[in-house]
């Protein structure tokens, strides 16, 4: 394998590595917001739109 051809695969992996991390912090953004009652979102919101003045289902009951 010639230098150029290596350094293209790490590039590659560097790049695969850089995405999967990018997903990872958004699933963590996502259940940064998860209720610590209930562990439960409220009922029809995605995680990027619940903050903490949304009630979630444990509030209410």
């Amino acid at each position: 394998m010639t230098r150029h051809t290596e350094l293209r695969k790490m590039a590659e992996k560097s790049i695969e590595a850089t995405k999967i991390h990018h997903v990872l912090l958004d699933i963590a953004e996502a259940f940064q917001n998860v209720c610590g009652e209930c562990g439960g979102l409220p009922p029809g919101l995605p995680p990027q739109v619940y903050d903490d003045q949304t009630e979630c289902q444990c509030q209410e009951e």
